[in-house]
C-alpha cells in the first residue's frame, strides 16, 4: 500500500486488500487533521479580533486627541454675535483679540443685509473706529454725528452684529 505525501492517507493498489484497520486509521487521521485546522482557525480568529480591538482603541485615542485639538477653546478664532445697545457695550471673549471683524446685520424690506466693517487691531487698549481691544475681549461704542449713527455703525440699539475675533 502507498500513502499520500502530505496527509499520509492510504492509496490502495489493485492487489492490496482493504483492511478495516487501515480504513479506520485513515478516518481517525482525517478527523484529527480537521480538528487541528478548526482549532488553528479559532485561534487565528481570536488573535485577529484582539488586533482589531487594539487598532480600534488606537484609532479612538487618535480621534479624541484630534477632537481636543479642534475644540472651541483651541480654535484660532471665535465667532459670535451681540445686539447693539446704542451706548457702550463690552463683549467678553476670554482672550485678547489680535484681529477683529464686525458686521451689522439688518433686515430691510424683508431682505437680510450685512454691512461689513473690518478692524485690524492689536494690543490691549488699541482703538479704532469706536472699538477698543481689551485683555479679555473688546468694547464697542455708539458713534453719532448730529444724533445719527455714523460709520462705522457697530453699536446701534437693537441691531444684531456678528464678529470674528482671532487669537
Amino acid at each position: 500500500m502507498n500513502y499520500t505525501e502530505k496527509y499520509h492517507l492510504p492509496q490502495w493498489e489493485e492487489t492490496d486488500r482493504i483492511m478495516r484497520v487501515d480504513f479506520n486509521q485513515m478516518c481517525a487521521d482525517m478527523e484529527a487533521g480537521l480538528d487541528k485546522t478548526a482549532w488553528d482557525a479559532a485561534s487565528a480568529s481570536a488573535a485577529a479580533s484582539a488586533s482589531a480591538a487594539a487598532a480600534q482603541s488606537t484609532a479612538n485615542a487618535a480621534l479624541d486627541k484630534a477632537n481636543a485639538a479642534y475644540s472651541p477653546s483651541q480654535q484660532p478664532y471665535v465667532v459670535g454675535t451681540y445686539t447693539g445697545n446704542g451706548d457702550t457695550l463690552t463683549v467678553t471673549l476670554g482672550f485678547q483679540p489680535k484681529f477683529l471683524l464686525i458686521s451689522a446685520q439688518y433686515t430691510v424690506g424683508g431682505y437680510d443685509l450685512v454691512y461689513p466693517t473690518g478692524f485690524i487691531l492689536a494690543g490691549s487698549g488699541a482703538k479704532a473706529g469706536g472699538v477698543t481691544i481689551l485683555s479679555n475681549g473688546f468694547t464697542v461704542l455708539y458713534t453719532t454725528i448730529n444724533n445719527s449713527a455714523c460709520p462705522p455703525d457697530i453699536n446701534s440699539n437693537g441691531v444684531t452684529y456678528a464678529y470674528i475675533a482671532f487669537r
